[in-house]
């Protein structure tokens, strides 16, 4: 054994070649490849949880994102209604001023100043022009929902063949036009103008829409706004049909239960009553009252109000009844002296016997001895007097309007 055998065999206890051993690195003894593996398991592991950690952050992300943008988008929506709410509150009475008839000092002169004197007195005839034919008014009707109007609204379309201007136009027109024109459709003409909203009148009202002659009738349930579109020169032709304010009310509540294209419509009726919905703070209370006097943020109406409803009715407006839906045809039509053919007589009939239907079936009727009835007339008192002022004006035009023509 020469020396450096010698040497290495001192260093690993002796024993020569038989007793030596191999010099194994430490990073590959046992212990340590046991280690490895375990700190490689526990890295595999930590990457299967950072993976499956993953797998649920990332949907849950993507859940989260699209939920805020939906809230987001609602909030929207929900600060542009009531942005329209608060727009909607001011009676555009012009283009330069706005103000509401409460803001009239004098009550009791109101329906001598603008806009009421842009509507003609409903006993004042039009103007007989130099070839004796009488001048031509615009009519504006003044639309309450739940009162039968919509089926007034088709007689006058399809049986009459007048041109509207309405809340259906902008279903079948382009209201966004520059222009106005005449849109011919299966249910009547229309003008290209929206006069449901404030934003739409004030388009209708800068293309000038009564001046333009187009229009037979506007429409429109927004009676003071509409009626800014007139003026002493253009004076309109008002009349509306009414309703009993307590039928009416229950007619409304059934109705917006089911009417999922209404924009007051709304799922939570469906599970309420008559009786709670009546006792909600933004069911309307005395609504009739309110739109004529542009009442629309007073908090309680006072008999001074009532007062100047009376009026504005009796003066400007030529009253139609729900309830004696044939009548009110015929006497519109001869107090606006309508072209009536053999085929448009025909056409009414089929209309009236349509709305006799829905009207039978409109809501299970109340009682009027129970607790909803006394509710919804304590709730609409003022309204259940201007009713009351209405059948005798009614009475009064139907006695002086001749023979019957349908």
């Amino acid at each position: 054994m020469d020396a450096s055998e010698q040497q290495f065999d001192r260093v690993r206890g002796g024993g020569g070649r038989r007793n030596m051993k191999l010099a194994i690195p430490r990073s590959l003894s046992v212990s340590n490849i046991t280690k490895q593996r375990r700190v490689a398991r526990r890295n595999e592991k930590t990457k299967k949880q950072c993976i499956r950690a993953l797998v649920v952050t990332i949907p849950l992300a993507l859940i989260l994102f699209q939920t805020e943008t939906i809230r987001q988008r609602a909030l929207s929506r929900y600060m542009g209604e009531i942005e329209d709410q608060l727009y909607n509150q001011t009676i555009v009475y012009n283009q330069t001023a706005q103000v509401h008839v409460g803001d009239i000092d004098n009550k009791k002169n109101a329906i001598d100043q603008y806009p009421f004197t842009s509507i003609a007195n409903v006993t004042a005839l039009p103007k007989v022009t130099f070839g004796g034919t009488r001048e031509r008014q615009t009519n504006l009707f003044w639309q309450i929902p739940r009162t039968g109007a919509t089926t007034l609204k088709e007689i006058m379309g399809t049986c009459l063949h007048l041109v509207q201007a309405s809340r259906t136009s902008a279903d079948f027109c382009d209201v966004e036009a520059k222009d106005l024109h005449v849109c011919r459709t299966r249910i009547g003409a229309y003008i290209n103008c929206d006069t449901s909203d404030d934003k739409g009148i004030q388009r209708c009202r800068d293309l000038d829409l009564v001046k333009s002659g187009l229009p037979d009738i506007i429409v429109s349930s927004r009676f003071l706004n509409a009626a800014s579109l007139f003026d002493e020169d253009h004076l309109a032709s008002a009349f509306t049909i009414m309703r009993d304010p307590i039928d009416r009310m229950a007619s409304t509540f059934h109705y917006l239960r089911e009417a999922k294209w209404e924009r007051q419509y709304s799922e939570s009726l469906k599970n309420i009553t008559l009786l709670e919905y009546a006792k909600l703070e933004d069911t309307p209370r005395n609504w009739m009252v309110r739109w004529l006097t542009g009442q629309m943020t007073k908090a309680k109406l006072d008999d001074d109000d009532l007062e100047l409803a009376k009026e504005i009715i009796e003066k400007k407006f030529f009253v139609l009844l729900t309830n004696e839906m044939k009548a009110s045809v015929d006497m519109l039509i001869k107090h606006n002296r309508f072209k009536l053919s053999s085929e448009g007589r025909k056409c009414i009939e089929e209309k009236l016997k349509e709305h006799e239907k829905m009207e039978s079936n409109d809501y299970p009727p109340l009682d009027k001895e129970g607790e909803e009835y006394a509710k919804l007339k304590e709730m609409n008192s003022l309204d259940s007097e201007l009713y009351e002022h209405a059948l005798k004006l009614f009475t009064r035009q139907f006695t002086s309007s001749g023979p019957s023509l349908i």
